[in-house]
């Protein structure tokens, strides 16, 4: 199970890296960050992100995967 926690988090670290480079995978550079509930602020020269719905999203995504795999093992 450690292996399996290290493997992902190194692809989601990345996954946020190439995104932050601003490589297109597979068009999720245009919606992550966008979406309804999160939160931009704009003021004189400093941007203030802050993706709640998207960190929402991520979270019910990989708990949704990992149960699916972890399941019925105790």
């Amino acid at each position: 199970m450690a292996r399996f926690l290290a493997l992902t988090m190194f692809f989601v670290m990345a996954a946020g890296v190439a995104l932050h480079q601003g490589v297109d995978l597979m068009g999720a550079g245009d919606w992550i960050g966008r979406l309804p509930g999160d939160v931009i602020i704009k003021k004189k020269g400093i941007t203030f992100y802050f993706p709640f719905t998207s960190a929402l999203l991520a979270s019910g995504a990989l708990s949704l995967f990992l149960s699916l795999f972890t399941s019925g093992k105790k």
